[in-house]
């Protein structure tokens, strides 16, 4: 992070560790093996069954201040919050994206496993992804909800029935089982 002007070596690197550096595996624009395995590693930290969470529980250099109205609402320095629950404003907009697991990108972990890994990872990917079918199982029958609590016992929250979950998980599953009839 840095003011506008400032060259990125002189920046101050974000050490927070989030779901969405998947996307660099899933969308091709890493394809280093040994790389992919690393962040695969490292967001492995993030995943809870059927879900990954948005930030790991870990102390951090650079700081995350969230302030409303002028008062601090988390650790700067361990943002990480794990409930999603209590008012709106000073408790769940802090949480949801600071350590609430999201049930929409967690396939994208299943697929960074299968694509670093190629046929050896399949099954473990899949394995992995149905974990997920709990949450279709025990809520609204055949959905899968927008979040869960990043702490156990990974309570649901938010939208209910969230179609992106769904349709994401589908969407995996039909790359993990290309070679099958599903």
């Amino acid at each position: 992070h840095c003011k506008r002007g400032t060259p990125a070596a002189q920046a101050v690197a974000d050490d927070h560790l989030r779901s969405n550096i998947l996307t660099v595996i899933t969308l091709g624009a890493v394809t280093s093996r040994d790389l992919q395995l690393k962040i695969l590693r490292e967001t492995e930290k993030l995943l809870i069954p059927g879900g990954i969470r948005t930030l790991d529980d870990a102390d951090v250099k650079y700081a995350l201040p969230i302030s409303l109205h002028g008062n601090l609402l988390n650790d700067p320095h361990h943002p990480y919050r794990g409930s999603y629950r209590g008012p709106e404003d000073t408790d769940r907009k802090v949480s949801y994206h600071n350590g609430t697991a999201w049930c929409w990108p967690f396939p994208a972990y299943c697929e960074a496993l299968y694509i670093a890994g190629g046929d050896n990872s399949r099954s473990r990917a899949e394995a992995l992804l149905l974990s997920a079918v709990n949450w279709m199982e025990n809520g609204v029958i055949g959905e899968m909800p927008e979040v869960l609590d990043g702490d156990a016992p990974h309570r649901n929250g938010g939208c209910l029935a969230q179609a992106w979950s769904v349709s994401e998980f589908y969407r995996v599953l039909k790359i993990l089982r290309a070679d099958k009839k599903i």
